[in-house]
């Protein structure tokens, strides 16, 4: 089981805590951000600033499906 320290407070989290930080920081960084890892992140933050309606919704399924 993968492990890492938590960002709001330095401790060792693990199992579910661990995943679900490692989702978030995938989907809020922005597809090819990162030099070292261009592969890294998702197209989510495209999204920003837009209506929210139904082809919106549409849209943040697909991105998050990538």
């Amino acid at each position: 089981m993968k492990s890492g320290m938590s960002r709001e407070n330095g401790k060792l989290i693990t199992g579910l805590e661990y995943l679900k930080q490692r989702l978030g920081d995938v989907i809020n960084t922005e597809l090819g951000s990162l030099v070292g890892a261009r592969g890294f992140g998702s197209r989510v933050p495209e999204l920003v600033d837009r209506n929210v309606d139904s082809a919106f919704r549409m849209n943040a399924y697909i991105r998050l499906a990538e």
